[in-house]
């Protein structure tokens, strides 16, 4: 099969004792933000390391494997065209080509830039676009380890950030994001987030993610970026382990094209299916 022509087809003393335990307090409240309350670097990374992945146009092909707790594997095989808009949107469409009994079934998805993120699914043996809702964020995309608000960058508002650690001998730094709100912890489906970036260009590499007792849930690494114009990212591979379940799942996407003419109508919701 020629994926790459099917790919353009869709387009974290007594006096001194207690004068000194209250200096330390006062240096504490001063070096750690409040609790849900941001660090400005914090936010300002996290700002960057998304527009740095906010590519003007790109279509690819990509492959899923998903491995079971027993080795055992199966593969998905999508195509995807992406488009990004001045007001900070991208548009994404996945549309899955194998296996057969998921062939057809194609995700649209708006990633806002400052309100919550927009995706739905098009079942092709039912004949119909499903909206996935908010509470549907921390389900699994697709029987995968991955889960559907991985597809997305979510809104840096969800979140209150701060810089967990610096490691600078690697450029590194990592920033822990824990859910603004109960609602919010809910929607994901988990507690907290630890993601490590690269300084020099503030790409992400890990992801960790944590329940309420800090209990690993699943890791995300990052092991590829494919450069695109204006200095921009493409992630090209990345793995995700399931703690829980000893499960985990890879992409890769192959055949990337960027600033390819992808129609605005390749977004449009009533167009699903088509």
């Amino acid at each position: 099969m020629n994926y790459n022509k099917r790919a353009r087809i869709i387009g974290i003393n007594a006096g001194y004792g207690i004068t000194a335990m209250i200096m330390v307090m006062f240096i504490i409240l001063i070096v750690q933000p409040a609790s849900g309350q941001s660090n400005e670097e914090a936010v300002r990374i996290m700002k960057i390391s998304r527009d740095a992945v906010m590519v003007n146009s790109f279509e690819a092909v990509s492959l899923l494997t998903i491995t079971d707790e027993n080795g055992r594997t199966r593969e998905r095989r999508t195509v995807t065209a992406s488009k990004s808009y001045g007001d900070g949107t991208e548009k994404r469409i996945i549309k899955f080509l194998y296996p057969p009994e998921v062939e057809g079934t194609t995700l649209l998805i708006y990633d806002h830039d400052d309100t919550e993120d927009e995706m739905w699914i098009y079942l092709p043996a039912f004949r119909k676009t499903r909206r996935i809702v908010s509470t549907e964020k921390g389900k699994s995309f697709m029987g995968s380890e991955f889960a559907n608000s991985d597809l997305t960058s979510p809104p840096v508002t969800d979140f209150t950030h701060t810089i967990a650690e610096r490691i600078p001998d690697q450029d590194l730094v990592k920033i822990k994001s824990v859910p603004a709100t109960i609602e919010v912890e809910k929607n994901y489906g988990y507690a907290a987030r630890l993601t490590t970036l690269k300084l020099s260009d503030y790409t992400a590499v890990r992801m960790e993610f944590y329940d309420k007792s800090n209990g690993k849930l699943r890791t995300i690494e990052i092991s590829d970026y494919q450069p695109a114009p204006g200095g921009k990212f493409i992630i090209s591979s990345m793995n995700v382990v399931n703690h829980i379940n000893g499960r985990s799942s890879k992409l890769v996407m192959s055949e990337v094209v960027t600033g390819t003419e992808v129609s605005d109508r390749l977004f449009d919701l009533s167009a699903l299916g088509r």
